[in-house]
């Protein structure tokens, strides 16, 4: 549980605080933020996750959340399996990545 609320409070302060550029580019990978979620076991929260996590992609177009699962889960209501039924009707589909 620890490990999630790191993650949640180095992604809000990122977006909050953003380095400074070491390299200029004009390339928009330099502000693109890729959130990488290691889940296992997490049916009973990972509809709340991305509920949580959608209000970030609505505030900016640079934001991607990348969800990253096993095959060690079993059963019918995997984490994956939540996740891609959650996702059919959500308008962020396309930068969420299961």
């Amino acid at each position: 549980m620890f490990y999630r609320l790191y993650v949640l409070l180095i992604s809000c302060l990122s977006l909050l605080y953003p380095k400074q550029k070491v390299i200029e580019s004009n390339s928009d990978l330099s502000q693109h933020y890729c959130f990488l979620f290691p889940v296992y076991k997490e049916q009973k929260i990972i509809k709340d996750t991305l509920q949580y996590y959608e209000q970030f992609l609505a505030q900016s177009q640079q934001i991607q959340l990348i969800f990253i699962t096993t095959a060690k889960e079993t059963g019918s209501d995997t984490t994956l399996k939540l996740m891609q039924d959650y996702l059919k009707n959500s308008q962020y589909q396309e930068r969420i990545v299961v």
